[in-house]
């Protein structure tokens, strides 16, 4: 081989080299690129996620917070239409203790309805 085609296919050699630097340094950019925007994406994906679960989880806490203060509301109700029960019972249980008395007592009947009536019926 003479010496200047030596050079020549040094420099061809070079040249080819460098074409294959340069695809592999793009090829690299392109996949770098690739994964950046798919990571930004993800990331945008995430965040929307996390807003979504965020806003499910204030939605659900609400709900609960909701039928907490309902089940609060119902109970206080019944506890004092059950006081109110309890003392309609006792004003019946002393209208029938005091007509019991009258009756033992062979008392006429309008003394059985004065002893009715002396009843305090919110005592």
């Amino acid at each position: 081989m003479a010496p200047g085609a030596d050079a020549t296919a040094r420099n061809v050699d070079h040249h080819d080299f460098c074409e294959r630097i340069d695809k592999l340094q793009f090829a690299e950019e392109a996949e770098r690129n690739t994964f950046l925007a798919e990571t930004k994406l993800h990331s945008k994906e995430l965040h929307s996620l996390q807003r979504n679960l965020r806003g499910r989880l204030l939605i659900s806490h609400g709900r609960w917070r909701l039928m907490d203060t309902m089940l609060e509301a119902t109970t206080r109700r019944e506890t004092a239409h059950s006081s109110q029960l309890q003392g309609e019972v006792s004003r019946l249980k002393k209208l029938v203790a005091a007509m019991e008395k009258a009756r033992d007592s062979n008392a006429p009947p309008r003394e059985a309805l004065r002893a009715e009536q002396s009843v305090d019926p919110y005592s």
